[in-house]
């Protein structure tokens, strides 16, 4: 949605969930490091996507060039990921709870990064047409208020929200809960990410679809509704 925003669809971004991408960099047991993998191959589900780019930075900070010293090829989601590891068809991947967790855990591959305190990554909340956010603002905000408070009862509520995945995920509690502790803080829990997150995103994406300056923040996202529903629910 915000890359239509991007390119003029008259769109805004009235709520956000993630503030940073929800993945780790998990490797074949025999790696101990990400510079381990030059020459490896990186498993990911499309080109250009926000799993390849998150994979790409990650082991740009242990400095290799994912592009140059890696072959990256399309394998699928996150089971089919974990199924090229385990066969050894990939040597890495950027994988999200559980699978990472699982892939850790029953098949002894190793969890060498994670991008959930590194860099912002907006994914994940709501976007309506402008139409829309004009004319139905209290259809919006019965729609965010019902968010706002199921996004508070998860985050404050730890035992009771790794049951709920574990349920969802048909995983032990035990998986469930270190999945919901390892992703917590890629949360916006506001439903607003900061300024600089904002910026840092919009700065990325123009870069990476080829736009000659971000589009300003102003123009793709609006979060009046969210912050009278947060004022309104008490949600800082």
């Amino acid at each position: 949605m915000i890359r239509s925003i991007q390119r003029g669809a008259p769109l805004r971004v009235i709520s956000v969930t993630l503030r940073r991408p929800l993945f780790f960099l998990v490797a074949r047991p025999e790696y101990s490091t990400v510079k381990d993998l030059k020459g490896k191959t990186l498993g990911i589900v499309t080109f250009g996507g926000s799993q390849h780019t998150t994979a790409k930075r990650l082991i740009a900070l242990h400095g290799l060039n994912a592009d140059k010293e890696l072959t990256s090829i399309q394998v699928g989601e996150e089971s089919m990921q974990l199924q090229a590891l385990t066969s050894n068809a990939i040597q890495v991947a950027a994988i999200s709870p559980p699978y990472a967790q699982i892939a850790r855990d029953k098949f002894n591959m190793k969890i060498l990064e994670t991008s959930t305190d590194k860099f912002a990554s907006i994914q994940n909340g709501a976007a309506v047409n402008l139409k829309m956010l004009q004319e139905r603002p209290d259809f919006l905000k019965r729609f965010l208020r019902a968010r706002a408070q199921a996004n508070k009862y998860f985050l404050e509520r730890e035992k009771e929200a790794s049951e709920l995945l574990a349920s969802i995920w048909n995983s032990d509690f035990k998986i469930a809960n270190e999945s919901y502790r390892a992703s917590k803080a890629a949360f916006t829990g506001t439903g607003i990410p900061t300024d600089d997150e904002i910026k840092e995103y919009l700065a990325l994406d123009a870069q990476i679809i080829g736009l000659p300056q971000p589009v300003p923040a102003a123009s793709v996202f609006d979060f009046t509704l969210q912050r009278e529903i947060n004022k309104e629910l008490g949600v800082k």
